[in-house]
């Protein structure tokens, strides 16, 4: 299967599904969170938000409950 119609499954098709207008595409209008994988399908970076959320496969900006978790461990 080729890897547009993979991801189209976990994308447009979601978006349509749960009536997501804006998401889903990569468009002109549309608020789109990127994720780029490697030669092993392996998360490189994710963009969200406007925001690069995973740089090199690595976390960058943690959320709360990252910050709960971390902590307790601490």
């Amino acid at each position: 299967m080729p890897a547009s119609d993979a991801l189209r499954v976990v994308t447009a098709n979601v978006a349509d599904a749960t009536g997501l207008r804006a998401k889903g595409r990569i468009a002109a209008g549309m608020d789109a969170d990127l994720v780029s994988f490697d030669d092993d399908w392996q998360i490189n970076i994710v963009l969200a938000r406007g925001r690069v959320m995973v740089d090199a496969g690595q976390p960058v900006v943690r959320g709360m409950f990252d910050r709960i978790i971390l902590d307790q461990l601490a």
